[in-house]
């Protein structure tokens, strides 16, 4: 199953489908692929579900590349934002489990799926946990 399909039949996510890494919108430069023309397409998850679930800490962005899909955190880094990247990952994997099962069983497989790029500098304490 296309992972276009696969979103669209996810009910929360259903018209929130973009082609290329346009979900991610000006993040999408933060992405490089050597195969454009193999990116299936891309989701901004933080921006499909706000309305749904304003008070949650949602995942930013997801998109498939050569059939495996890659989850996006776009967030600064900070000792102290290191628990609120932390909380938005559990909220994506229950997310997944729960609401897109589908889509959870397209997750990369052959390297780490979820990846938080920080933006600015970081200030992660080298003694944080």
């Amino acid at each position: 199953m296309s992972f276009e399909t696969v979103v669209a039949q996810i009910p929360e996510i259903h018209s929130c489908f973009k082609a290329g890494l346009k979900a991610l919108g000006a993040h999408s430069t933060l992405v490089t692929v050597r195969e454009t023309r193999v990116l299936e397409g891309s989701v901004n998850l933080d921006e499909c579900l706000a309305a749904s679930r304003p008070s949650e800490n949602r995942w930013d962005y997801f998109f498939a590349y050569k059939g495996e899909v890659f989850y996006l955190e776009v967030h600064p880094a900070s000792t102290s934002e290191v628990s609120t990247i932390i909380n938005k990952l559990n909220w994506l994997r229950s997310w997944l489990l729960n609401h897109a099962p589908a889509l959870n069983a397209l997750s990369a497989k052959t390297i780490f799926p979820f990846h938080w790029i920080h933006t600015g500098r970081s200030h992660i304490l080298p003694t944080s946990k």
